[in-house]
């Protein structure tokens, strides 16, 4: 219908307001324009008019709409930038907390850049300036021989090199364990966040309900949301909750956002907050039962659950399993918890399974159809282990075409329906399925690169051999320092030999021309009763103990066995001489040894075994005497080297500075442990050298895609701003837009009251 007379005044009144309504909505964005995460308001308006008319009405009746009416308040915002934004600032948050831990492992292992600069020494670090300084004072030993002050040289050398080991170990093990303190902090803000995002789904909510569009509310929760997402990868989803009668309002749910590229795996996807309900991570694993099988299932025989409880008991509830931390947990795995509410009460939801057409020999014996509904309801199947409920439902549904009054059971079609009350469950997270800080932070304490056991590569992670966190710098520092020792001991320690490699003490010849005697069993014996031939000390060719004439036959067999074999027989058909035109070696007076341990996993013992980076030491032996080999060659005739012989210092020179080697990652961690591939070969200092590349080159690739990250966020969040932040001029002129607004609406009042006047009070006046 045509607006009436009065109505006039409603389409002034509504101009008003709507200007009024603007002016204030314009302040407001002016007010919050340096508010953080403050996203510009709009007012949005509709045109008020009444619908339908008389059935009879005057054609020349011209409708009009009644006013503007104002419908809400909305923010002008980009769900698909927002979600481009938070997807790429995760990859900012993995890059960048990851070149934060390899930056920090590089102040440590390249302490001045290029050893001594100040003597135009050139090399990584302090390290690989003490290689070459051992090397240069092992050459000028050889040219003072017998100066004792040179022999401490290259021992406090060899001391300031093991101490440089020693603290590059400490301080890599200060490193791990202050990145443990910023997961442990990653981990509080991450669930500070959800707690927050989840009280402000209550309120907002709330606010919903009674009508209030909540603008500021969402405005904090975007703010927590987009922090969030530099911690973990989330994919954010807005959905409409039904609240009754019709009404609904705005649901949020966050999960993890598919960072695991196993298809496979669900658990990247797990459900971080569901509208009220929110979930909290935590350090922790399963203990998983190695007894579990995944090609059986619930009730097969031999099946048992995946887990093990504090009893040792199977289950397939992660509610019950017992969770590893500590040193349970050497991964750093994560768990997620039960969804909850602020009150603490569990999330319960409601899957319904499709509907199954079932034949009438399959339903259940007395089962009775609603005859208005058509249903029947089996009984509610519950799962005391879960929570869990299970409910069936049956439906029939009348064939076409049938007449018969009433119907026979054959006459319906039938179809099944299982609806599932389920509980939430806490979710143990695979290796991949986090992404954004959090996960930079768990790598940085767990990948070990080459030294990743084979087992991780093709049941947990095939790209683990290529990533490398503090404990792959940590083994390959091992690595070097045990390589280091074992050529500096063994070239440190052997026999005297004349030029002609014969040892100094023992007289070769044939058993013959020895003199040596058969014993009764045939095999050589010298004046002793030493057998000749079996040896147990490399290079001797026999020993005088055990295998000796006053050796008892317990002895002799206790050594066989040692030594590998099943009798004393054994050992002597391999070993024993029979043929009188073999050399042998006798052990009288026995071969001369020289040396000895140069560097051992502890200063107060001899012990060259298991030396790691923080466990080198220079040996009790060296500490208190001078035990370095300067030569093995003995003059004809003599019993010890000429004293200006220094061709082994020149020889332990050579090992350290030209001498190539294959650093293999099993040497340190065992077969089976890793790979055993040469990860590098190449000198000593070449593959200190190699520590440095492999760093450099993580530094940066990963400071390249940091950068490209970086900025690819930054043009997205400029777009972000362009849409959503409040701009001055375009307030401005919403300002002069909605003043002069109002002002037109005041003048359309007046002037309708003075046509209205006009109308009632000199209608029919004469003058």
């Amino acid at each position: 219908m045509a607006i009436g007379t009065f109505g006039a005044f409603t389409q002034a009144r509504l101009a008003i307001y709507a200007a009024q309504t603007g002016l204030n909505v314009t302040g407001n964005n002016i007010s919050n324009i340096n508010t953080p995460g403050y996203t510009r308001q709009r007012l949005d308006q509709v045109s008020l008019y009444a619908a339908g008319s008389d059935r009879y009405y005057a054609k020349g009746d011209i409708r009009t709409g009644q006013g503007a009416l104002v419908k809400s308040l909305s923010q002008i915002r980009s769900p698909y930038l927002d979600i481009r934004f938070r997807t790429e600032n995760a990859k900012v948050g993995y890059m960048d907390a990851k070149l934060e831990g390899l930056n920090e492992i590089a102040t440590i292992l390249d302490e001045v850049a290029k050893g001594d600069v100040s003597k135009g020494e050139d090399g990584f670090g302090i390290l690989g300036l003490y290689f070459n300084k051992i090397a240069e004072a092992m050459r000028d030993l050889t040219s003072e021989t017998g100066h004792q002050e040179y022999d401490n040289t290259v021992r406090q050398v060899a001391q300031n090199l093991v101490s440089t080991f020693n603290a590059y170990a400490n301080k890599l093990e200060k490193v791990r364990q202050d990145t443990v303190n910023k997961i442990k902090d990653d981990l509080t803000d991450i669930n500070g966040y959800l707690t927050s995002i989840r009280s402000l789904n209550e309120e907002i909510r709330k606010c919903e309900i009674h009508g209030d569009p909540a603008l500021e509310l969402r405005d904090e929760r975007n703010r927590q949301i987009d922090a969030l997402s530099e911690l973990v990868d989330i994919n954010v989803v807005y959905t409409e909750e039904v609240i009754s009668g019709g009404l609904t309002v705005e649901k949020l749910t966050i999960r993890l956002d598919d960072a695991n590229p196993d298809g496979h795996v669900t658990t990247d996807e797990s459900l971080l907050v569901d509208g009220i309900f929110s979930a909290q991570l935590s350090f922790g694993t399963p203990k998983l039962n190695d007894a579990y099988d995944p090609n059986l299932k619930p009730g097969d025989a031999g099946y048992q659950g995946k887990y093990l409880d504090k009893d040792g008991n199977p289950t397939d509830d992660l509610r019950n399993a017992e969770i590893l931390t500590g040193d349970g947990n050497p991964n750093y795995s994560v768990m997620i918890s039960e969804l909850e509410n602020r009150l603490g009460e569990l999330q319960v939801g409601v899957l319904a399974h499709d509907e199954v057409p079932v034949e009438l020999i399959d339903l259940p014996a007395g089962l009775k159809f609603n005859s208005v509904t058509g249903k029947a309801l089996t009984e509610v199947a519950d799962q005391p282990d879960t929570g869990d409920k299970t409910m069936t439902v049956y439906t029939r549904t009348l064939k076409p075409g049938v007449t018969a009054n009433p119907p026979a059971d054959t006459d319906y079609t039938y179809t099944r329906q299982v609806f599932e009350q389920l509980v939430t469950k806490p979710v143990a997270l695979d290796d991949n399925d986090l992404n954004g800080k959090l996960q930079a932070h768990r790598e940085l304490l767990t990948e070990e690169g080459e030294f990743t056991h084979p087992d991780v590569i093709t049941g947990v992670d095939e790209g683990a051999g290529g990533k490398r966190g503090i404990p792959y710098y940590q083994k390959t520092l091992d690595l070097l320092a045990r390589q280091f020792a074992k050529v500096m001991n063994e070239a440190n320690q052997g026999y005297l030999v004349y030029p002609d490699g014969t040892l100094v003490g023992p007289k070769t010849g044939t058993p013959t021309e020895l003199g040596l005697t058969k014993s009764a069993d045939g095999y050589y014996i010298d004046d002793q009763g030493n057998y000749v031939g079996v040896s147990a000390h490399d290079p001797c060719i026999f020993s005088t103990d055990p295998l000796s004439a006053t050796a008892t036959d317990a002895e002799k067999l206790a050594y066989a066995q040692k030594h590998g074999y099943a009798t004393v027989a054994d050992l002597m058909n391999e070993h024993g001489v029979t043929d009188p035109d073999t050399k042998v070696t006798t052990t009288n007076p026995a071969p001369t040894k020289v040396g000895g341990v140069l560097f051992s996993n502890n200063p107060g013992n001899d012990d060259p075994e298991n030396i790691t980076a923080a466990t080198i030491s220079i040996s009790n032996t060296w500490q208190k005497n001078h035990i370095l080999v300067r030569s093995y060659t003995c003059v004809p005739g003599t019993t010890e080297p000429a004293s200006g012989d220094s061709e082994n210092l020149l020889h332990m020179a050579y090992l350290l500075e030209h001498q190539k080697y294959d650093f293999i990652p099993t040497d340190l961690v065992g077969d089976g442990n890793a790979s055993d591939e040469v990860m590098f070969n190449g000198t000593l200092f070449e593959m200190w050298n190699d520590i440095g590349d492999v760093l450099g080159h993580d530094q940066t690739s990963t400071e390249t895609e940091l950068k490209t990250s970086y900025e690819t966020a930054l043009e997205i969040d400029t777009q972000r701003d362009a849409v959503s932040s409040v701009d001055f001029n375009d307030e401005a002129m919403n300002l002069m837009m909605y003043a002069k607004s109002y002002n037109a609406a005041c003048r359309l009042m007046t002037t309708i009251d003075s046509v209205l006047d006009k109308l009632i009070n000199n209608t029919g006046m004469t003058t």
